[in-house]
């Protein structure tokens, strides 16, 4: 039976889990646990998964595709960690944070076997559970095959996943950074008088590149993209802030670094630095 390798120890990881066949799917992550608990309004279910802290090796196993979701903080170490490149010869889908990171996967493996794409979920853990808001939603280029295809996990097509992953990564530079640093909810980002005035500059100081890449028209749809974002995920934490809770190192190379190089933006630069302080 062919099976979808899972690399990944976050919620990203966990919820692209708990909508595939457990007997399909391989967990490969030091942090993740052998059983976790998901719902989704009354529905709940428990899904097993497999743990290695081993490399995994893709032909034992009959792995015919993995779906890469990890931070992108830490791709190189991943590597070594999870898996021997020269091993596997078949698809990969990364569904990462940010831009700027190809190079250390097409280094890695042959540019044909590498698909990229952007996974979009509402999901907040509680004590017992951790509660879907809503289904995921990969988008992938038209071009793509993918396993998933047949779960739980809604695919959609796309035209211009690089202009996707733009879109993404606008709304990423933002909360992601200013949640982290401000100790704060995804929900609480346009409430707080300090977060909002680091969004109104970095709106600023960003969207005549936006504009360019035809992500959006003005600064006003900008702002709007920022709210229903956080409202849609409101009790979420971001990666960043899981990274600062969890004491981990937070993925700002491939956000916050990209967009400065992208953009020039002083405010990200500031945020950087003051990120870069955090105890």
């Amino acid at each position: 039976m062919s099976k979808v390798a899972i690399l990944g120890t976050g919620s990203v990881a966990r919820v692209m889990g708990s909508l595939i066949d457990p007997n399909g799917l391989h967990f490969i992550g030091s942090h993740l646990g052998s059983e976790y608990i998901f719902q989704t309004g009354s529905s709940k279910r428990i899904i097993k998964g497999y743990q290695s802290s081993q490399s995994l090796n893709p032909s034992q196993e009959n792995v015919q595709e993995i779906i890469w979701c990890g931070s992108s903080a830490n791709i190189k170490q991943d590597f070594s960690k999870f898996i021997k490149p020269e091993s596997f010869k078949g698809r990969i889908l990364v569904l990462m944070n940010g831009l700027g990171y190809e190079k250390c996967f097409e280094e890695a493996f042959p540019k044909a076997q590498i698909n990229y794409g952007i996974i979009k979920f509402g999901a907040w853990k509680g004590k017992d559970a951790v509660h879907l808001t809503s289904p995921p939603l990969i988008r992938i280029s038209e071009s793509t095959s993918t396993l998933l295809i047949n779960s739980e996990i809604d695919i959609e097509n796309s035209s211009d996943i690089q202009k996707d992953r733009l879109q993404k990564l606008s709304i990423n530079c933002i909360i992601n950074p200013i949640t982290a640093m401000l100790n704060i909810k995804n929900g609480a980002l346009m409430n707080n008088g300090t977060a909002k005035e680091w969004v109104s500059s970095i709106i600023e100081e960003t969207i005549d590149f936006w504009k360019s890449e035809k992500i959006y028209h003005s600064a006003t749809e900008y702002e709007k993209a920022i709210l229903k974002t956080t409202a849609f995920t409101s009790e979420n934490n971001s990666s960043m802030l899981s990274a600062r809770i969890n004491e981990q190192e937070m993925e700002t190379e491939y956000i916050i670094g990209t967009v400065i190089r992208l953009t020039n933006s002083r405010s990200l630069v500031k945020l950087l630095k003051k990120l870069s302080q955090l105890p």
